[in-house]
Order: C-alpha cells, then sequence, then structure tokens
C-alpha cells in the first residue's frame, strides 16, 4: 500500500527575539499525517500518548525547516506570526514537534519523518 501525501500541516517555526518567543508559520502541502498512540511502560505503570506523526517527503521537506520545540498544526491554520506563548497553538490542535528523523540519502524514497505531541 502506499502512503498518501495529500495532507496539509502548518509549521510554526520558534525562535528568541528579545528575550520573547515568537512564532513563525509555514504551510507545507504533500504530506502524510497520522495520529499515533506512543506506550510508556515502567515496571509498575503502563500509559498511552496521542501523537502525531508527519511524513514529509523531499520536495515538502525542502519547503521548510522543523526543529524539537517547533509547533505543528494538522491542515491549515490561519493563525499568523506572533510573539508570546503557544496558547493558541495548543488551542488550534496544535502539537510540539518532539522528534525529527531524516532519511534523506539521494533516492526517490527520501523522508522525513517527525513526531509531536
Amino acid at each position: 500500500m502506499m502512503i498518501g501525501y495529500n495532507a496539509t500541516v502548518t509549521v510554526y517555526n520558534k525562535s528568541l527575539t528579545d528575550d520573547a518567543v515568537a512564532w513563525e508559520p509555514t504551510t507545507v502541502n504533500g504530506v502524510y499525517t497520522e495520529d499515533v498512540r506512543a506506550i510508556n511502560a515502567s515496571s509498575t505503570t503502563t500509559a498511552s500518548a496521542p501523537a502525531t506523526l508527519v511524513d514529509f517527503p523531499a520536495d515538502a521537506w525542502a519547503e521548510c525547516t522543523v526543529h524539537q520545540g517547533d509547533y505543528i498544526v494538522v491542515g491549515g491554520c490561519d493563525i499568523g506570526a506572533f510573539t508570546g506563548n503557544a496558547a493558541a497553538l495548543i488551542d488550534a490542535g496544535g502539537r510540539q514537534v518532539e522528534n525529527v528523523s531524516k532519511y534523506l540519502f539521494g533516492t526517490p524514497l527520501d523522508h522525513v519523518e517527525v513526531t509531536a505531541r
């Protein structure tokens, strides 16, 4: 089964300017998204945490940058650039990027996997 790269995400890049947190959006088309559940297990408990997996093919990855601490909103998001806390992004369904795994080897299967919670 082939992955359908037919989703849109809005990436909010985080930066620090003059002791304030700034958020700059970039809308990226042609990605794959999937809601997943991560299992955290210890010797006494097991917990399940929701997460979003976003798979960027190489050409979509070239349109943006994504780092740990950034936010991703699945779909288009009309929140423009702003400074301050990320409460508005969380209210819009945004999730904070925890992991970026790059698989860029110069092949047609090149992609980048981003996990956000």
